[in-house]
Formats: C-alpha cells, structure tokens, sequence
C-alpha cells in the first residue's frame, strides 16, 4: 500500500477511536479523540481542561454540549460551554448517550465536524423530492438534467419556490444556477458546509467510509453495495453485500455464501443502524475488491 494512502487513512481515522483507550495513552500517541457511548463511560479515563462533546437524554429531552471539562463529579461532569465561555453544565453519567473527549482541540474539532455534518445532511432524488424541505441560506449540490444534458450546481441557496431553486456558485460566488424542480435527480443539501462537501466526494469518487459515530442513514440506498462491521448476539461480525431493502431502522442486505463455488448461496441479512460499527459503501461493486479499501476495512475494523 502507498504512502499517501496510508497517510490518508491515517487523517480518517482520526476521528474513529477505540473506546477502550485512555486519555493517558493517548498522551505520547496521536492525540486523537475518544469516544464512549451509553454504558462505556468510565469516570477514570477522564480529565479536567480536555475538550468533550456530549449527546444526552435527561428526563426524556435530548440535547448535547460541548467545551472543557472544568469538574469531574462521582455523578457525572461539569462542561464549560465553548458557544458561551463561563457557562457551565453538569450532565449525569447516566444521561450521557455519547461522550467524545480529545487533548488535543484541532482533532477534536475536525471529528465534531464531521459528525455534526453526517447528522445534518439530507438527501433526495427525482422521486421523493420535496423542496419545502430546502430552506433559504443552506448549502446544495444538485446533479440535474437540461435540455438533455447532465449538470451539477453546488453552493448557497439563495431561493426557493416549489418550480424550482436559485444557487449561487460555491466556486465564483458571482454565479447563479437556476434549477426547476421537474430537472432535478439528485439534491443533497444541509445548513453545513462540510456536509454537502463530503456527498460531493462520494459523487466523484463512488465510496465513503462511515463510522458509528458519524453514520448517515441516507447514504444507504438500495441497490448500493457494502461492506459492514457490526454486532450481533454481543460479538463482532462482518458481512458484504448489496443492500436490497432499506427501513427506517435497518438495511436488508444479500450477501454470498458458500464461497466461489457452484454451492454458493445468496442469503438476506438484516441489520440494524445501532449495531453498525463501521460502512464503506460503494456504487461499484468492484470498488470493495481494491487493495486501498481492503487495507481501509482492516484499519477500520482494527480501530474498534
């Protein structure tokens, strides 16, 4: 495997960490960022003035926070809200459904990044396009056909109306796409840049890697194909296949078995979006086969 490769691994990973690490380890390690969900939050892995994002649940509200951890209670934490420094919020252990914490605040803010994108992104086709869903201000990369020929706009949304939306260029901010909605296939849009940003990678490049922190349901479609690590009964297991039915909670996907002989078998598995580990999902089947992706499996599966 190259270098470059590595080294571009190395970058994704850094937002995929094993929660059984320490803060202490990671000290004279790569300075990344940890993350504990729901029953995995051990109060001594923790540590004042490291920065934490949390997603909790208190008396049937969901909210999150982050900033510094200034108190670390026998009940949970105290936070120094970074959108109001002096502002402080204790959260309990027993709320907390998501607590990430890095040393190290460029690493810390580049994981939140990308999870509050893959949170805020949606996205449509020509069949279950629903523009009063698209608000004013936000960020839109659409792939459209005019006049028989294929066309992508991305940038701000500066109008929308139900014959069509009006954006003005991400690249020269001086130009204008005007799309009527009976030419649009495809719209991804979000109130974060970084969102859109990334559906646009996996545009061009047929394949994105999500983990359990950063999984974005909407990037699972049927005929799409992936490879899966998740959970199952309490172990770790792994499956590749197409998926070939989509739920609000769940894929279907069909996987072969047997191996590649004439008794091989096709065989429909489902799995749910909480047991899910890690994704790489690819528009090409093909795509699964390459060295970078299976080298980019192995290091995904090895960091959980």
């Amino acid at each position: 495997m190259k270098p470059a490769a590595l080294a571009l691994i190395a970058v994704i990973l850094m937002s995929v960490a094993a929660p059984s690490a320490s803060i202490a380890e990671k000290k004279s390690g790569s300075g990344g960022v940890i993350v504990m969900s729901r029953g995995e939050v051990d109060p001594a892995e923790l540590e004042t003035q490291i920065y934490a994002y949390v997603a909790y649940k208190s008396e049937g509200i969901e909210g999150s926070a982050w900033g510094r951890i200034v108190r670390i209670d026998p009940d949970g934490i105290v936070i120094e809200s970074e959108a109001e420094p002096l502002e402080t919020r204790k959260i309990s252990f027993g709320d907390i459904d998501i607590l990430a914490v890095a040393e190290d605040r460029l690493a810390f803010e580049s994981w939140l990044d990308a999870r509050l994108a893959a949170e805020k992104i949606t996205i449509m086709t020509r069949e279950d396009l629903d523009l009063t869903k698209l608000a004013t201000g936000s960020y839109a990369h659409s792939v459209y056909t005019w006049k028989g020929f294929k066309r992508a706009s991305f940038g701000r949304v500066l109008e929308v109306a139900s014959h069509g939306i009006l954006v003005l260029s991400g690249t020269e901010q001086t130009e204008t796409a005007k799309i009527a909605a009976p030419e649009i296939d495809t719209l991804a849009f979000a109130n974060s840049l970084q969102a859109v940003a990334r559906w646009r990678k996996w545009s061009e490049r047929g394949i994105v890697q999500m983990s359990r922190w950063d999984l974005n349901p909407s990037m699972l479609e049927e005929g799409l194909h992936v490879h899966v690590v998740y959970n199952s009964g309490g172990q770790k297991r792994e499956a590749a296949g197409r998926i070939v039915d989509k739920y609000t909670d769940r894929i279907v996907i069909q996987q072969r078995v047997g191996g590649k002989n004439s008794f091989a078998r096709r065989q429909r598995l489902e799995i749910t979006f909480g047991d899910i580990q890690t994704v790489i999902v690819s528009r090409d089947q093909r795509v699964l086969t390459s060295d970078l992706t299976r080298d980019t499996i192995i290091f995904l599966y090895l960091a959980h």
